[in-house]
């Protein structure tokens, strides 16, 4: 279903895509900036593989990438309340760059712990966005379990639920892939202010989840939490 109104498309009742939501000049604008600041980049993340790779909103402190960054969120959740029919806010959002040869694995979107009995921080996230900033790299698709592929175009955004439907990266080819990604809540409690100038949400969560320090078996726990969770009577 294509809706020319508001640029966006509903490639089936669980993806969402807009395929025009940030012109090429404020996406390149978006790359510029993480370029030109490393020293706001993570090196401490539980997901090590993030290190040196991403800088959160709350580290942002340029007036017109904060504009660009709202103006997005608010696009989303636009679409959000007009497909899924719920009021979201966002929780999380980041400048991301993916290097050469770097795919991710499989995954929903929990987070990861600093404490060994944890496998994972299960937060208040219900939806997530996905914004591609640039195209030029080869593959480095959005890949979901199933098979269903998105092909990244710069200034395009994938809006799906990010905790329900399991999903991967493949490694880009030629130059580095630059994403905004942003998640999504439904308790307003925890919805992030960085972005508008606040200090952030309280950092609650829903739960965490045990590790076994077996890392297949933590997977089997995590698949069965998404089940129980997500499709209790399959």
């Amino acid at each position: 279903m294509k809706d020319s109104e508001n640029n966006s498309e509903s490639l089936n009742p669980e993806v969402i895509l807009i395929h025009s939501c940030l012109t090429p000049k404020e996406c390149n604008l978006l790359i510029k900036y993480h370029k030109a600041n490393p020293s706001k980049v993570t090196h401490s993340d539980p997901t090590t593989v993030y290190n040196g790779r991403r800088i959160p909103s709350e580290f942002i402190n340029n007036l017109e990438v904060k504009r660009i960054i709202a103006k997005y969120q608010y696009d989303v959740v636009a679409e959000i309340w007009e497909h899924f029919h719920q009021r979201c806010y966002p929780e999380q959002t980041e400048i991301m760059r993916w290097p050469i040869g770097v795919p991710q694995e499989i995954h929903i979107d929990t987070m990861g712990s600093n404490k060994e009995d944890e496998m994972c921080v299960i937060p208040f996230t219900d939806y997530a966005s996905i914004l591609y900033l640039n195209d030029d790299f080869d593959d480095g698709l959005t890949i979901f379990e199933g098979g269903y592929e998105i092909k990244p175009k710069q200034g395009m955004v994938a809006i799906f639920e990010g905790m329900k439907y399991w999903h991967e990266v493949s490694a880009c080819k030629v130059k580095d892939r630059y994403t905004l990604p942003c998640w999504y809540t439904t308790e307003w409690r925890n919805m992030e202010l960085q972005t508008q100038g606040g200090e952030g949400r309280a950092g609650l969560y829903r739960g965490t989840l045990p590790s076994s320090g077996d890392s297949e078996k933590d997977m089997e726990t995590l698949r069965h939490w998404w089940k129980e969770t997500y499709f209790p009577q399959s």
